[in-house]
């Protein structure tokens, strides 16, 4: 059984800078400390595998390593921050 997936965009990309009826806003962090953060976490923690490739890692034992963990929830992170490109080479 071969199984197909299609890639959509998203319906609100980030930065959003939505006022929810029902949620809440911080006052003290906005969109770009939170783009700050995304760009340090790629630099520290995410490589370039060849020309389609990426991957999560962390240095473990002094050895640089790549867990499931990492790259799942590295996969949800650039996906909430609709980094398309980097995401199909994370997959």
């Amino acid at each position: 059984m071969l199984l197909v997936f299609e890639a959509k965009t998203q319906t609100y990309p980030f930065p959003q800078n939505v006022v929810y009826k029902y949620g809440y806003m911080s006052q003290k962090i906005s969109y770009l400390d939170v783009k700050y953060e995304y760009q340090t976490w790629k630099e520290r923690f995410v490589k370039s595998c060849g020309k389609n490739e990426a991957r999560v890692f962390d240095i473990r034992n002094n050895k640089e390593v790549s867990l499931s963990e990492g790259m799942g929830y590295g996969l949800a992170i650039v996906a909430y921050m609709a980094d398309k490109d980097l995401f199909d080479k994370m997959l």
